[in-house]
Order: C-alpha cells, then sequence, then structure tokens
C-alpha cells in the first residue's frame, strides 16, 4: 500500500477464502495516476514467482514498473499473493506457524487460489474474462491449472507468460541445489510435516543489503553478482544498480518446504508431475494411483497464449522454453519471443522490460 500510494496511485486491498480455507490477499490499481476518466478498464491480472509476494511486480519506478504501466495504458490491474506469500499468510482454521497452515505445494495454488483469485476480479468487475501474466512459478501455476482443468481458459483473455517454467530440466545456478537437497526435503517434510522454507540466499542478501551493497563501488557490482548468480547474468543497462536495495529488501523470500522439495522432484525426473509423496500407499491415498499424476501440457486449449523469455536467464532457461513450445499445441502458442539479454528477474524489474515487452504487450491486446 506504502508503494503504491507513494507513486500516487489508486489503492484497494481484497481478500479472498479459497475452496480448502487459505486467505489470499489481493491488490488493486484501478486505474493509472493521470487517468481523469471514471471508466474502469479491462482487468489485467499478475501472478508472482516462487518465494515471492505481489510487491516484486512493484520494486521499480513507474517507468519501468510493470503494474504501473499497465494501469497507465488503461488497465485495471490486480496483483495476486499465493498462499504462503508475506501477505498470504492466513487461514481460517490453521495459524502460520502449524505444520497444517504449511501442507502445500504449487499443486494448490493451482488448483484453489488461482481459481479464488480469477473469480473474485470478475465478480468485482463484472468481466466474463481477465488478461494474466504470470512470472516464474506464477506461470507455471496458469500452465497446471489449463491443464488439469481445459475450460478454465473460457476465464483467460490471454496468458502473457514471462520466463515461463514447467519442466526445469536445464535449469542452472542455485536452482540446480534442490536437485541434490530433493531427497533431504522430502524426508524433512515427511518427518516434521508442513513447515516454512526460507531459502538460505536470504540470509546471505539481509547481510549483503545492510553490509556491503550500500558501501563503494565493488559494493553495488557485488550484490549485482549475486542476483546474476541467482537468476543468470543481465546485458549491461538492463539491472538498474541504484535500486539494488529495494530489490534486496523485497527477494529472496520463502515458501513451504514441501513446494521447494515439490521443485527438486521436478528436476530429479525431468518432468512435470503433482508432489510424490515418496510410496505408493501415499500416493494412492491422495491420487488413487500408485504415482504422481502428470501435468499434460496438450490438454490447453482456447487460450491465447504469448511466451516471453531469454538465453540468459538461468532459472527458465530458454532451452527449457522450447521443449515446452513441444508440448503445446500449435494453435495456442500465439508468439515466443526470445527477449536478448534478459535475466530471470529482469521480466519483471529490467529498465527496459516496457519497451521490450509491455509495450508489445499493450499493443496486442489493442
Amino acid at each position: 500500500e506504502q508503494i503504491i500510494k507513494y507513486w500516487k496511485y489508486p489503492f484497494e486491498e481484497f481478500t479472498v477464502n479459497t475452496e480448502d480455507g487459505y486467505v489470499l490477499t489481493l491488490f488493486r490499481i484501478r486505474h493509472g495516476r493521470s487517468s481523469t476518466s471514471s471508466r474502469i478498464g479491462p482487468p489485467f491480472v499478475l501472478a508472482h514467482g516462487l518465494g515471492a509476494s505481489a510487491e516484486h511486480w512493484l520494486m521499480n519506478p513507474p517507468k519501468s514498473n510493470p503494474a504501473f504501466i499497465l494501469a497507465d495504458a488503461g488497465f485495471d490491474v490486480w496483483l495476486i499473493n499465493f498462499r504462503g506469500a508475506k501477505n498470504s499468510k492466513k487461514h481460517i482454521k490453521f495459524k502460520p506457524d502449524s505444520s497444517a497452515f504449511w501442507n502445500f505445494c504449487w499443486d494448490q495454488m493451482a488448483e484453489f487460489d488461482l481459481p479464488a483469485a480469477i473469480d473474485a476480479v470478475r465478480r468485482v468487475t463484472g468481466a466474463a474474462r481477465v488478461y494474466y501474466a504470470g512470472h516464474s512459478q506464477g506461470t507455471t501455476v496458469m500452465f497446471g491449472k489449463l491443464a488439469r482443468d481445459p475450460d478454465f481458459a473460457s476465464k483467460i483473455a490471454r496468458f502473457f507468460a514471462l520466463a515461463p517454467i514447467t519442466t526445469p530440466t536445464n535449469t542452472r545456478g542455485p536452482m540446480i541445489g534442490l536437485y541434490f537437497l530433493q531427497p533431504i526435503l522430502q524426508k524433512a517434510h515427511d518427518f516434521f510435516g508442513g513447515m516454512e522454507f526460507v531459502l538460505p540466499t536470504q540470509y546471505l542478501a539481509y547481510v549483503l543489503s545492510r553490509w556491503v551493497c550500500p558501501y563503494t563501488r565493488f559494493g553495488g557490482a557485488s550484490c549485482e553478482m549475486f542476483i546474476a548468480i541467482q537468476g543468470g547474468p543481465s546485458k549491461f543497462g538492463i539491472f538498474n544498480r541504484t535500486r539494488t536495495m529495494v530489490y534486496f529488501s523485497h527477494y529472496p523470500g520463502s515458501s513451504s518446504l514441501r513446494n521447494f522439495a515439490h521443485w527438486g522432484q521436478m528436476i530429479w525426473r525431468d518432468k512435470t508431475g503433482m508432489y510424490d509423496f515418496g510410496s505408493v500407499g501415499k500416493n494412492k491415498i491422495h491420487y488413487g494411483q500408485s504415482s504422481p499424476p502428470i501435468y499434460n501440457f496438450s490438454n490447453i486449449r482456447n487460450v491465447s497464449i504469448h511466451l516471453y523469455y531469454s538465453a540468459n536467464d538461468a532459472v527458465a532457461t530458454a532451452d527449457d522454453v522450447e521443449m515446452l513450445k513441444t508440448q503445446l499445441r500449435g494453435n495456442v502458442v500465439k508468439e515466443a519471443i526470445h527477449v536478448p539479454g534478459y535475466s530471470h528477474n529482469d521480466f519483471i524489474a529490467g529498465t527496459t522490460l516496457k519497451t521490450e515487452i509491455l509495450d508489445r504487450i499493450i499493443d496486442i491486446i489493442r
């Protein structure tokens, strides 16, 4: 709220309950700051990635801020906070410090959070369909939902996938650590139950932001290098060094232990399946079969999908996006745009985001 109001944009906050009892927070920016029209534009929903929150769409000043750029273009912008995110740590029965609260992964975000949020936006605005842009796991959730429930496409006007990721076969950098940690994370989940898992890099980011980034040119370069290690190197001029302290104050965040274990399973098995509970018996209890169901992306139909990716991205790699294209029906992929020099985080905070991606999206819709 403070960020949005500081830049003199209208702010509204909504809460919506999922079918399984989580209370999600949605932020709304009804229009741009210079709008004098009483007419509200079409709803545009933005969905964050792993360990992130809606705040990640708001880290830059208006000229390179996705939410503000879309609001100024005439859209009614809605920001989702998925379960477990900083602003969605509530449940109608469970406390956020309980094991039961954290017993989820992105499967449940796709099954429960996404329809609850999209239906709330449609109900408030009266729109039959919404525009949707996801970043990283925000795309995974939508791909998963559309694969399991193809009719959900009737609620989506267009799906813009920024740094899309489904099967992370070729992921690089620290993300690959989940490949080796997966057995440990799963056993920890089996032993301790659901729990919040904070990325180790969060503590390092805290130290860097307080004691390194603010001091000398070396400090700024070190922090830029730290972000590059996480998501890949940015082409010169795309990363905004003056905002480093802001980025570190919002990133990285946490998620459930089960969610990180799930991502480890996906890297380990080279396929996108639902969470594996570790035994035939447990899987039969949850799924009625001995192994987790696989997300079949060829089921996705009747929706326009736009893919934006980069060879510099160490998380949602270009090879994995190319593989995803082969799994989708040809008629649903309207375009697959390679954005030169973009790291994983540049797709939400790059200085050239407006000219490289958002202006194109706005033109497509218009």
